[in-house]
């Protein structure tokens, strides 16, 4: 079976026969959806990460949308706080600043969200997540986001390192 698509060019409707049959033209078209998302994936993934301390995040004074780390990959290094596993899975708490120090007119503390999915897929790539709790010092790479006008981290997928657990902590 041939296909035939109407070409519209320059003011004048031509009929081009593709000489391949449908199930020729699904198969085409799989495999170039597949490989598209692929490559993004792996552009996606290879997006560097900018260093930065909690203190810095809130240096932009309060104007998170055209703030200087909106829409970027950050990461970030510092203490688990006030630690809160939710019933369905989620992670939630603070990343302090590994320094202890007040950071002036920044944030000493950034809130952090790992949902469930992303608490599963860090399990299954071999980091420990129930060592991720009060007292842990982490790194995470994220992009800031926020939430009913605060700002939050939200690690990228299998992007959480646990740097030192929280019994090893004095």
């Amino acid at each position: 079976m041939n296909i035939r698509v109407k070409l519209h060019y320059r003011n004048v409707w031509n009929v081009c026969v593709i000489g391949m049959n449908e199930d020729q033209l699904f198969r085409t078209s799989l495999i170039g959806s597949i490989l598209g998302i692929l490559v993004l994936y792996f552009i996606a993934m290879n997006i560097p990460a900018t260093d930065v301390n909690v203190g810095d995040v809130g240096g932009i004074g309060g104007n998170w949308i055209t703030g200087s780390f909106a829409a970027s990959v950050v990461k970030m290094k510092g203490e688990v706080k006030d630690f809160h596993e939710h019933r369905n899975g989620h992670y939630f708490f603070n990343l302090e600043h590994d320094t202890g120090k007040e950071t002036g007119e920044g944030m000493e503390e950034i809130r952090v969200v790992i949902w469930q999915q992303d608490v599963e897929e860090l399990r299954l790539s071999g980091v420990k997540v129930d060592e991720i709790r009060d007292g842990a010092v982490v790194e995470i790479t994220g992009a800031i986001e926020m939430y009913k006008g605060k700002p939050e981290l939200i690690p990228l997928r299998s992007q959480v390192r646990i740097i030192e657990p929280p019994h090893r902590r004095n």
